[in-house]
């Protein structure tokens, strides 16, 4: 079965450290968190690739916090639109919904489970190199 990746062209390139082999914490909500902002890098990401990259951050000795860090090589978002990605039902531009689907609500739930769960999570971006 050909997958949006194959279609575009896009690659998905995967960097897990050697010493994450288990994880701790909600399985499930941790696969919808990586299904929708893995979905939305590939979603805008048209040539190129999207990288998840997986590690710990050891300088905490008693329990190392997990990092997991998502990059591609799509179109990048406009400073002034980054604050709002994470409001609910805004796409930056009604045209975005028309264009590549969605509701809007994919980075707000997202952000709402990881921080439920202790974490956090930040976007940069830069117009015409990726997020």
């Amino acid at each position: 079965p050909s997958t949006p990746l194959c279609k575009k062209g896009v690659e998905l390139k995967l960097d897990i450290a050697e010493d994450v082999t288990i994880l701790w914490g909600d399985g499930a909500r941790i696969k919808q968190v990586l299904h929708n902002i893995i979905g939305n890098a590939v979603k805008f990401t048209t040539k190129g690739h999207v990288l998840l990259k997986v590690e710990y951050d050891h300088a905490i000795t008693v329990m190392p916090i997990l990092i997991i860090t998502l990059s591609d090589t799509g179109p990048g978002i406009p400073e002034e639109k980054l604050c709002r990605i994470w409001d609910a039902f805004d796409q930056g531009h009604e045209s975005t919904a028309k264009e590549y689907g969605g509701t809007g609500l994919g980075l707000t739930i997202s952000k709402n489970l990881i921080q439920a769960h202790g974490g956090d999570i930040d976007v940069t971006s830069e117009v015409g190199t990726g997020t």
